[in-house]
């Protein structure tokens, strides 16, 4: 896998890549799209996926100018919107 600063980049590419304003991705989806599994925090707590530059993950969609704008965490997907 990944070194821990760059795990996320192919997440942060595939939402550069988009043209979408709005992007829904399965935990799944982004687990084969980073090559490995999401960490546990991932699936038991909302503020992983807090709009937050202090932590790696935000990092990847927020420098996609993207924001997280719901996550349903019983179907485990993610919903991203791009930033205007």
């Amino acid at each position: 896998m990944n070194s821990r600063a760059g795990k996320y980049d192919p997440l942060s590419q595939f939402l550069r890549s988009s043209s979408g304003s709005r992007i829904r991705a399965a935990f799944r989806q982004l687990e084969r799209m980073l090559g490995g599994k999401l960490p546990a925090s991932a699936r038991q707590y909302c503020a992983w996926w807090a709009n937050d530059r202090s932590h790696v993950q935000a990092k990847a969609w927020l420098t996609a100018r993207y924001n997280v704008h719901f996550v349903e965490m019983g179907q485990e997907w993610v919903m991203f919107e791009r930033v205007a």
